[in-house]
């Protein structure tokens, strides 16, 4: 097998871009370290499987960005009491949210902030069978505007045959951080707004429901439907309920989501994830770790018919989690946890 690892820069905004490839293109993934430390194309056999791949400006009037930006420390919206006030009450920006701690609102905008912030470069290499990117964001003084801990996040992007792990570890340097994760990966769909209505889901949970959402886009907590199709693998795209949805049901790790499209290879997102308990005393010894509780995983659907993406976003965590505290990860100073993305091309 053979993989590469090229440095490149993008020719519309001068950055650095990092491509990784597998036997002269059969799997390519492209990293941008300055716009989020994301894969922002992910390509098979020339086929771009990313809406909006390595497109950095601005997307039309209400557009969507596209790529697979990192949702991080938050997933969705949150909003304190006073900001839930302005937003409903006011009508304030609802992608403007906040959260409370220690009797102070923090301001948090919609996801988080990580996908807006510039990652340092750590390492690149090839292996036998992989090639790598490793990045690391770490906090200063305009995160601690907005998040009032101390941290350090590494990432390592591994391409393997057929697939793509994005490995997320995030270290504590003060006490009591709390945080979610998650990844808005946003699919082009080829062929049509038919090829998109036969576009196939299943669901790795043994009993799938969607979440009851509420204005303004948080979740109440309730069942909305029962979807025994996610679990046989019988629901299609051309149910719009499954375009803005929040699916539950988890009760082992890793989570999966499948996705069969008549104009692309089988494809798997899978999420896991643990917390470090005890660090390795010697080498040769594992670490320690407690899974991830997997009643907290949930994929959140969004898609767009028309412009032919679909977002089948693993999250950990779900809209108001850093106010409810339900779905973070709560870390001491020098604790770490770690959170798994892996994207599968069962080509075969």
């Amino acid at each position: 097998m053979s993989f590469t690892v090229q440095r490149q820069k993008d020719p519309c905004t001068g950055h650095e871009l990092i491509r990784m490839t597998h036997n002269g293109g059969q799997l390519e993934a492209t990293v941008a370290p300055a716009f989020g430390g994301e894969v922002s194309s992910l390509r098979w056999n020339g086929q771009e499987l990313l809406y909006r791949a390595n497109q950095f400006d601005a997307p039309p009037s209400g557009g969507w960005r596209g790529r697979a930006p990192l949702l991080w420390p938050a997933v969705g919206r949150n909003f304190g009491p006073r900001r839930y006030q302005e937003v409903v009450a006011q009508g304030a920006d609802p992608s403007e949210g906040s959260f409370l701690y220690k009797g102070k609102e923090w301001p948090i905008p919609i996801h988080g902030f990580a996908a807006r912030q510039i990652w340092q470069v750590v390492d690149t290499g090839v292996t036998f069978d992989s090639a790598f990117v490793r990045l690391r964001l770490d906090s200063h003084p305009r995160t601690r505007q907005m998040y009032p801990f101390d941290f350090r996040l590494e990432v390592e992007h591994r391409l393997t045959a057929g697939r793509l792990r994005s490995a997320y570890r995030l270290s504590a340097l003060t006490d009591g951080l709390f945080a979610s994760f998650g990844n808005h990966i946003t699919l082009a769909l080829p062929g049509g707004p038919e090829a998109f209505d036969a576009t196939s889901l299943r669901l790795s949970a043994d009993d799938p429901h969607l979440l009851e959402l509420v204005p303004p886009g948080l979740t109440t907590g309730r069942i909305a439907a029962a979807r025994p199709d996610l679990a046989d693998g019988s629901a299609r795209l051309s149910d719009t309920a499954l375009l803005d949805a929040v699916t539950a049901g988890f009760t082992s790790a890793p989570a999966h989501l499948e996705l069969h499209h008549p104009l692309l290879p089988p494809l798997s997102i899978a999420q896991w994830g643990s917390r470090l308990v005890l660090p390795a005393a010697s080498p040769g010894v594992e670490e320690v770790k407690l899974p991830l509780n997997p009643q907290h995983f949930h994929f959140v659907l969004w898609g767009n018919r028309e412009l032919q993406f679909f977002c089948p976003e693993p999250w950990y965590g779900l809209p108001d989690s850093l106010n409810t505290r339900e779905g973070v990860v709560i870390l001491g100073a020098g604790e770490t946890a770690e959170w798994v993305m892996e994207i599968r091309i069962n080509a075969e």
